[in-house]
């Protein structure tokens, strides 16, 4: 029962923070959800940096934005409000959307780019005085 409380009071707390965000940054909830998840991704990718960190960075991204939705429904149900499907899938499609593509473009871009110090790598020596 304890836990039941914390979830629903955290659940309230996070819908407040994120109408407090929506106010003061002045975006609409859509545009919010595309610039977190932008800033989520790129603040993990430079942190997990190698050849799969934009794939650990989308895995964050994703993570975080089931979590978010989890809140969102627990919160619904703690007002009694019904669960709203097509919102909560376009905030998940809003928020991943473009991390994926840039995920997507960056494993296509390094499989075709030769990485350095392989032996398929296409290198050109100077010639030696």
């Amino acid at each position: 029962m304890a836990m039941m409380t914390i979830a629903l009071l955290s659940a309230h707390s996070f819908g407040d923070v994120k109408n407090i965000l929506v106010a003061f940054l002045g975006f609409q909830r859509d545009a919010l959800h595309i610039h977190f998840g932008l800033l989520i991704f790129f603040a993990a990718w430079v942190m997990l940096r190698g050849r799969r960190g934009a794939w650990a960075a989308l895995g964050l991204v994703v993570a975080i934005a089931l979590g978010a939705e989890i809140w969102d429904h627990i919160y619904e149900l703690s007002i009694r409000k019904a669960c709203d499907w097509p919102d909560h899938l376009s905030d998940l499609f809003n928020t991943c959307v473009w991390p994926i593509i840039l995920t997507l473009a960056d494993d296509w871009h390094r499989r075709r780019t030769p990485q350095l110090g392989t032996d398929d790598a296409d290198i050109t020596e100077s010639p030696s005085s």
